[in-house]
């Protein structure tokens, strides 16, 4: 029994089998030993193969994702009026309400499926109340960011 080793740590084993008792001794060990360090070598490379292209496939899905997010924020920018990263804050308090990701909301917003006064409108009033509402932007119980609150007349206290 010979360890595959990679980066000095094991990796698994390599059982040798002979027709005869200690047929592994002297030069035959070490030969073993030369195919264990290359199996070894063999079983990194083939791990940092799948390391990598994970991470392209997630590389190409963020910059997939990121398009149909600056999209979905030039939306809201203009529909409600909020800053960019106001935008991206409403989008993700939106994508963590309704359990769901931040693309898909952004698509759904693009798609028309989700409007973009439910993604402006975050805390659980629903409008017109909500600008009536006497939370207090930044609370635990209003969920609005700051910088946007006073834009949707949400900032009373």
């Amino acid at each position: 029994m010979l360890p595959l080793r990679t980066d000095r740590r094991p990796a698994g084993a390599i059982a040798l089998y002979g027709h005869e008792r200690e047929a592994f001794t002297g030069a035959a060990h070490d030969i073993a030993l030369l195919f264990a360090a290359q199996g070894g070598t063999a079983v990194r490379n083939a791990a940092l193969y799948g390391q990598c292209r994970e991470m392209v496939s997630n590389l190409h899905t963020a910059l997939e994702s990121r398009a149909v997010i600056e999209q979905a924020k030039g939306i809201l920018h203009a529909e409600t009026g909020v800053s960019p990263a106001d935008a991206f804050e409403l989008l993700s308090r939106f994508s963590q309400d309704h359990n769901r990701k931040v693309r898909k909301v952004a698509a759904d917003l693009l798609g028309g499926e989700v409007k973009p006064g439910e993604v402006g409108e975050t805390c659980a009033i629903p409008e017109p109340a909500a600008s009536r509402c006497a939370h207090r932007p930044g609370s635990a119980r209003c969920r609005r960011p700051r910088s946007a609150a006073s834009r949707f007349g949400h900032d009373r206290s």
